[in-house]
């Protein structure tokens, strides 16, 4: 488990952060970034990987401060319960002494579960045989979702799971449903991206978007994928529309349903709030021989961003240089994150170079694309941090 802490409003910038668990095991492996000042005050985050062990014991942040000591129980976020979508299914033997039985468990939270099978309301201790399936799940808008399924083989007396009036024709589905994220960068740098539903199995689905109307969008289209086991509907999603706000639906037919199944995604409207971004100072590891640059893009809403990196002014190449971007942190309304640039202690002390971080958010791209840049310049006998905010338009007239 990541855990991060974020410590703000204090001065001056001395700040250490430590972790125990509550029988008082210290924990090592944290990481502190470099404490970032606005007006007179400072603030600082730290990240530590827990051990599910540990996290399991309760485990405690304590920030020391020239002004005194905090300590504060970091706890895991709250269990949502989902109610399983349950289909029983029934099969139809010569031999009517003898039963097979299916049981789907869809779409519950939390994964722990127990499928039980009852004959009068009594439990059945002597089957012929049960087959539990493992939980599987998928990531929704709501959360995490797991889904299971129980056959089960009796025999006995006359077995009756439906009337005959009412058992019926055809099986329900058991259908995965995912909605893959747009792209930023490519909503971001081209003011468009795909917004894709997949669905496996695709025999006899169909599938489209609507709006929160319960209208078809039309610039919807399906397609198969090239293995034959997943059906898609995409539809081109343009930036205007989605900075504004949408509220879709992924709708799945299927013979075997008694109504569709819609999987929503939405992305609320704000107004935008833009950031301010920093080039922190290098960290070089003598004993690994890296370099790690740290971009600090902070108090932006609403929270989709991306962070990207130049090396004289050309895209850093991912087989010279390590990126990646940290967890978001929200605090009182507003996020931050860090972005990260790594590479080799040889390169950072024998190349002349220009880094630069390169935001891309919703509040830089009213009417002009819009680059907030920090650089720094490192020669052979010193290294500048120098931060700048500089915004290039799409276009430039003579």
């Amino acid at each position: 488990v990541t855990v991060g802490v974020l410590a703000t409003g204090f001065t001056p910038a001395s700040l250490t952060f430590s972790y125990a668990t509550d029988s008082g095991t210290n924990l090592a492996d944290s990481v502190q970034y470099p404490a970032v000042q606005k007006d007179s005050f400072y603030s600082a985050v730290s990240q530590i990987q827990v051990k599910r062990s540990d996290w399991e014991q309760n485990v405690s942040c304590t920030v020391d401060h020239p002004a005194g000591s905090k300590t504060v129980p970091l706890r895991p976020p709250p269990v949502i319960h989902e109610v399983p979508t349950l289909n029983v299914l029934g099969s139809s033997p010569e031999d009517e002494s003898k039963g097979s039985f299916s049981c789907f468990a869809i779409d519950f939270s939390p994964e722990t579960h127990n499928i039980t099978w009852l004959k009068n309301g009594k439990d059945i201790n002597s089957p012929i045989s049960e087959i539990k399936t493992p939980a599987v799940s998928k990531e929704t808008q709501n959360g995490t979702r797991y889904s299971t399924a129980s056959y089960l083989n009796v025999e006995g007396d006359k077995w009756s799971l439906f009337p005959p009036t009412a058992r019926p024709d055809a099986c329900a589905p058991c259908l995965d449903i995912k909605i893959k994220p747009i792209s930023l960068e490519d909503m971001f740098l081209n003011k468009k991206a795909e917004l894709i539903c997949e669905v496996t199995p695709k025999e006899r689905v169909s599938v489209e978007w609507q709006d929160k109307n319960g209208q078809v969008i039309v610039a919807s289209r399906n397609l198969s994928e090239s293995n034959g086991k997943s059906k898609f509907a995409i539809i081109d999603v343009l930036y205007e529309e989605w900075s504004k706000g949408i509220d879709y639906k992924c709708v799945v037919e299927h013979p075997g349903l008694f109504e569709p199944k819609k999987e929503p995604y939405r992305k609320r409207g704000e107004v935008p709030k833009r950031p301010s971004v920093f080039l922190l100072p290098p960290v070089e590891q003598t004993r690994n021989n890296v370099v790690t640059l740290t971009c600090y893009v902070k108090d932006f809403k609403p929270e989709h961003i991306v962070v990207s990196w130049l090396v004289d002014d050309v895209a850093a190449d991912s087989k010279m240089y390590a990126f990646n971007t940290t967890n978001l942190v929200e605090n009182n309304g507003v996020y931050s994150v860090y972005g990260q640039l790594s590479f080799s202690l040889d390169q950072w002390k024998n190349n002349e170079a220009v880094y630069s971080c390169v935001v891309y958010h919703e509040s830089l791209m009213d009417t002009s694309r819009v680059i907030m840049r920090s650089t720094v310049t490192r020669t052979a006998e010193k290294s500048n941090t120098v931060n700048l905010n500089i915004d290039l338009p799409q276009t430039c007239k003579a």
